[in-house]
């Protein structure tokens, strides 16, 4: 690599040297032709033009400096009277449009020409073979890692994607121990650090149409990541979501392979307040998924795919079965099968190392609510979203609502469901089904979404076993109670 050599302009820098600091700045391609500028409080000041991947920055003073490029903060350290060297990663910007006026799927999102991903090729999965093309997604800093994590939140260890019965030195993963102290999981944030940022900007009065940025930087003050607030209301480093549909052991929801899952042979369910105490019986940070995670993995796939229709883009799913809970899928089926695996046929779908994200079992989820027709959503535990109210309940009390939303069928009935046609944008980061129901499995979003406006819902999302073209990202179930129980729905940890 190139290596410059960059001077503050101090009048007597060039003959004291040994009096400052010296930064080893390592960065990413994209910063080369930036200028870095270094800043220290509000007196010292070091612009640094950017020739390679490695070079020497001298700074005049000690202390706490912060990093900008392009009027952005990307990183802040201390600098001392030693060498510190220090790693920076350049502004990455994704986005797409969906635009309310385009039925078909495939054309209903478009790239943005302001973004690194202008000339992308979109995912493709290949829907006979199982076999994912990633087009130009393959290394993205969004794509997380499968870990097993302890019961106290720390990673024991990282799986191999390929094998996850295997670690990733080849040795036998805790996959499927239950004497394991935690579960199989899926790490969301880059392994350097950088999280999840995302910016929901509606592009019509009515929200319909509406732009989505994602960035590894908060870029301005709309982008938001409230997937990656924790119970303590910190802005942590990375999140988990469940490899597997749930399992009750020993008291606890848990997620392993090779179990059956909560409702299979014995039919036995729980309702939502049970759902969050069975999650929070693995210890202290552990919640049901919520909201705010559903959101973004959901904001991801339709970014790769470049499409609203899940099925076609990622795999039909578990969905063509007989509606009997003994036909539910055991965990681990796609152990085997990558980070992405689906097919045209009727098999677990995997995305992002998760299985079944639909088909299978509903998701019951936290975070997202009706009551008589109004929505209402809460993304985070605390109240750093503009929520009023410290924790998930199945009220919705002090939850945010989102106003302008009415959901019915053509038949304009108070209850009932239909193919979903709109969403509405919001500026908190977040999306939810509105409109009138009239659309199909092969336009707009595809997915399906039930409905009742009369009552006090609780979500759940997906899909089940047989719900067949219902299924996908955008399906959504607003029309059963919190404290209904049912072997078809679970929630995942």
């Amino acid at each position: 690599n190139e290596v410059a050599e960059v001077v503050a302009t101090k009048s007597d820098l060039d003959t004291n040297k040994q009096n400052y600091s010296t930064v080893i700045v390592n960065s990413t391609s994209n910063l080369i032709g930036k200028t870095l500028v270094f800043k220290h409080g509000s007196t010292d000041e070091v612009s640094s033009y950017v020739t390679g991947n490695k070079m020497t920055v001298y700074l005049p003073t000690t202390g706490l400096w912060n990093v900008y490029v392009d009027g952005i903060g990307i990183k802040t350290f201390t600098a001392n009277k030693h060498s510190v060297e220090i790693n920076l990663v350049g502004i990455i910007k994704y986005g797409y449009e969906v635009h309310p006026s385009i039925d078909t799927p495939d054309d209903k999102v478009t790239y943005l020409a302001d973004c690194d991903n202008a000339n992308y090729t979109p995912f493709k999965m290949d829907l006979t073979t199982g076999v994912p093309n990633y087009g130009s997604w393959k290394d993205s800093f969004f794509m997380p890692r499968s870990c097993m994590l302890r019961s106290n939140g720390k990673v024991a260890y990282y799986l191999n994607e390929d094998d996850e019965t295997k670690k990733l030195d080849g040795t036998e993963s805790d996959v499927a121990n239950k004497d394991f102290d935690g579960n199989a999981m899926v790490e969301f944030g880059s392994p350097d650090g950088h999280i999840i940022w995302h910016k929901i900007a509606p592009t019509t009065d009515d929200a319909l149409g509406y732009k989505v940025y994602v960035s590894n930087y908060k870029l301005d003050a709309d982008y938001h990541a409230w997937a990656f607030h924790n119970l303590n209301s910190k802005l942590v480093k990375h999140f988990y979501l469940p490899k597997y549909n749930t399992s009750l052991i020993d008291g606890k929801f848990r997620s392993l392979s090779g179990q059956h899952i909560v409702g299979k042979e014995t039919t036995t369910a729980y309702n939502a307040t049970q759902e969050m105490n069975y999650a929070k019986a693995n210890g202290t940070g552990w919640l049901t998924e919520t909201k705010a995670q559903v959101d973004l993995v959901n904001i991801l796939l339709i970014l790769m795919a470049k499409s609203t229709n899940s099925q076609t883009a990622y795999g039909n799913g578990y969905v063509n079965n007989s509606y009997a809970n003994t036909n539910l899928l055991d965990t681990g089926s796609a152990n085997t099968k990558g980070m992405f695996y689906g097919t045209s046929g009727n098999v677990c779908v995997k995305v992002f190392a998760i299985e079944n994200w639909w088909g299978n079992q509903w998701r019951r989820y936290a975070g997202h609510m009706m009551i008589n027709g109004v929505q209402k959503v809460k993304l985070t535990y605390g109240i750093e979203d503009g929520s009023t109210v410290v924790g998930y309940n199945t009220t919705g009390d002090g939850y945010i609502t989102i106003e302008g939303v009415t959901l019915l069928n053509e038949q304009g009935h108070t209850s009932g469901g239909g193919y979903l046609k709109e969403m509405k944008a919001s500026i908190k980061g977040t999306l939810v089904p509105t409109g009138t129901l009239n659309g199909s499995s092969s336009t707009n979003y595809c997915d399906y979404c039930w409905y009742n406006n009369t009552t006090t819902i609780y979500a759940y999302r997906g899909g089940g076993l047989s719900s067949g073209a219902n299924c996908g990202v955008s399906c959504v179930d607003l029309h059963i109670s919190p404290g209904n129980a049912h072997w078809s729905v679970c929630a995942g940890i």
